[in-house]
């Protein structure tokens, strides 16, 4: 399982980086803020140009394999597969592109964020860049 993050950084470019959970992590009786929930599906060859996530929020990948990619940074692209997270919270700046690929249907469960939720979800987790810019905000 991996999680990676989608952000959006100071200069506006879209960048992916490679999230921990905290040590130590949340209690189990500590629940984190989210706005509500869906479930998504997506039937392989799909694409989408550059765009910025509409809502901010976590997904959950249940199956299939779905590739995000960014123009800045490191790490440019990653392949998600089943038991993979990705926090998306690029609500601004250059965007990710989104391929489905292999022969699944992508099978997700989405979470969305509040901006007044980031102090949580940035607690919650390890790995953020420094000049990122919180959901919600313009860079």
């Amino acid at each position: 399982m991996s999680i990676y993050g989608v952000v959006t950084a100071t200069d506006g470019a879209t960048r992916i980086c490679v999230l921990e959970i905290a040590h130590p992590p949340p209690s189990l009786a500590q629940l984190l803020p989210a706005s509500g929930w869906r479930p998504f599906q997506c039937d392989p060859g799909v694409t989408q140009a550059a765009h910025n996530t509409p809502v901010a929020g976590l997904t959950m990948m249940l199956g299939g394999c779905m590739e995000i990619s960014v123009t800045a940074g490191d790490l440019s692209r990653v392949a998600l597969v089943a038991g993979d997270v990705l926090i998306l919270l690029d609500t601004h700046g250059s965007g990710h592109a989104t391929a489905i690929t292999g022969t699944d249907a992508l099978r997700t469960i989405g979470v969305a964020f509040a901006p007044k939720d980031w102090p949580s979800i940035r607690d919650a987790f390890t790995g953020w860049p420094n000049q990122l810019v919180p959901p919600g905000q313009s860079p």
